[in-house]
């Protein structure tokens, strides 16, 4: 049932920033733009060419191509249970991902839910889950009729939904066919105990991958890294750990020797398990048929460093596609890009990302000086009352989406030209066009300059296909003169249709 992926939204932007480095400096800026804010899993897909970002603290899943260019949002940043749209439907702190097609699953772990997104469609569905949390373990059950406990991540293996089940210290399963959910390794106790797989032990499982014939599993409490044979005489074992709150940063060989410290996350690649060794701020590759462990990138020290000599900052989640390994640098607000034959690594830029609405109230995406449209000078009347008129030039057959907010804000520099503090920042649902922002130009000579941040999103009228999100600046130098006749200067931008891949 999982299988190569289906057509997908590629959303215009009216901007475009290169894959690229950034310096702590810079990350730290970016999280306060509100790009992305503590993102717990990441998940590589290579034959689409796209990552899947749990945006988690800002509530939503981030779909976005290997350049970082932004594809789609789900989810409003309200936190909710709220089912529909990508634009409007909502999450509680969202972590690991896994694609089906078209169909990507999330595991909305403090919804204590299993979400569907339908990729092509933008919808988002619960399949799993009363969106309460389960106060009793082993109660199996079907679809939204059974009680989960914090889903922390997902791996599908055919018509199977694996689910590290971090609350009752499990791994559950649903049948996709189904719906049913229930336990399938872990008997709820909390501890490290090797065994048939529901006799086991486990604490806080947070992270899961498969090889297609086993399930590794970050076993969060024992700081240890499990492994679980599929099948029904399925048993659990230790690759490496040494029990319940054994920590440390030690590599080597052997379960007992190696020490890890309280893992989030891992993926399988060619042999290999690629590990975020969390609290240690570390990627470790660990040998599943040795027990050997060696740190990979990181120094163990907290930091924002890129290069050959990474420095990371609690990671939380990893995904390899195409060479690559992708980081959710949890602490760090980034996802972070290693090359899997130099070791090098690079901070990803998004583009495209705005801060939801719901946690900003207005836009707040970032642009560079070569991506903002240049507005030649133009000259106001001076001690008269204007506006700048802002034309939107959408696709024949395309208006403003209904149920998604346009956003604005604007900023003054220089002097001459007056904007009311409640008129520089606008939101509101298929407002009329043109848009008018209005201004007061003070007697006497003065330059000035307007700077005009426009998020929108834009559909087909007859509500069919795929909506897009566009974003654009202007800048608008605006000079005031007595003898001045522009009294509502002019401002432009031409949408195009989404194309559909």
């Amino acid at each position: 049932m999982f299988h190569p992926w289906g057509t997908l939204l590629r959303p215009v932007v009216g901007v475009v920033i290169l894959l690229g480095l950034i310096t702590s400096a810079q990350a730290r800026d970016a999280y306060a733009q509100g790009v992305l804010s503590f993102p717990g899993k990441v998940y590589a897909h290579a034959p689409s060419q796209r990552l899947f970002i749990a945006d988690s603290n800002h509530n939503r899943i981030v779909i976005a191509d290997f350049a970082g260019q932004v594809l789609a949002v789900a989810g409003s940043g309200a936190i909710g249970q709220a089912d529909g749209p990508f634009l409007t439907a909502t999450f509680n702190h969202p972590q690991g991902m896994t694609l089906d097609g078209h169909v990507l699953y999330v595991a909305d772990t403090e919804n204590h839910l299993i979400r569907r997104l339908d990729l092509i469609a933008q919808t988002v569905t619960t399949i799993a889950g009363t969106g309460e949390q389960a106060r009793q373990s082993n109660v199996p059950g079907t679809g939204t009729q059974v009680s989960l406990n914090s889903p922390w991540d997902l791996q599908g293996i055919g018509t199977q939904l694996f689910i590290a089940m971090a609350g009752p210290h499990q791994v559950w399963v649903m049948d996709l066919e189904t719906g049913y959910v229930q336990p399938y390794a872990g008997s709820g106790r909390e501890g490290m105990v090797d065994g048939p797989r529901q006799q086991a032990a486990m604490a806080r499982p947070s992270g899961i991958t498969s090889d297609g014939a086993r399930l590794f599993v970050a076993d969060n409490e024992t700081s240890a890294i499990r492994v679980l044979d599929l099948g029904a005489e399925g048993t659990v074992r230790t690759i490496v750990g040494a029990g319940l709150f054994a920590f440390g940063d030690r590599d080597g060989t052997g379960k007992g020797n190696v020490r890890l410290q309280h893992p989030l996350g891992l993926d399988y690649h060619d042999g290999v398990l690629y590990v975020a060794d969390t609290y240690n701020h570390k990627i470790k590759k660990i040998n599943p048929a040795t027990a050997t462990s060696m740190t990979y990138l990181g120094t163990g020290q907290p930091g924002h460093g890129d290069g050959t000599t990474p420095t990371f900052y609690e990671p939380g989640g990893v995904s390899i596609a195409a060479d690559e390994l992708y980081i959710a640098d949890t602490n760090n607000h980034a996802i972070r890009v290693a090359n899997l034959g130099t070791g090098a690594v690079s901070t990803l830029r998004l583009h495209g990302l705005a801060a939801p609405a719901a946690v900003a109230g207005f836009t707040s995406t970032s642009f560079s000086p070569d991506e903002t449209i240049k507005v030649a000078p133009q000259q106001v009347r001076a001690g008269q009352a204007g506006e700048v008129a802002v034309h939107l030039d959408l696709p024949p057959g395309y208006h403003l989406n209904p149920r998604a907010p346009l956003t604005y804000r604007v900023e003054v520099q220089g002097e001459g030209i007056i904007i009311n503090e409640q008129e520089r920042r606008f939101q509101a649902i298929a407002p009329p066009l043109p848009l008018a922002i209005p201004f007061q130009a003070v007697a006497g000579i003065h330059q000035a300059a307007l700077d005009i941040d426009m998020t929108f999103y834009y559909c087909r009228e007859d509500n069919t296909g795929v909506c897009a999100i566009q974003s654009v600046r202007w800048h608008v130098p605006l000079h005031t003169v007595d003898g001045g006749t522009v009294l509502a200067p002019r401002l432009s931008y031409k949408a195009t249709a989404p194309v559909i891949h």
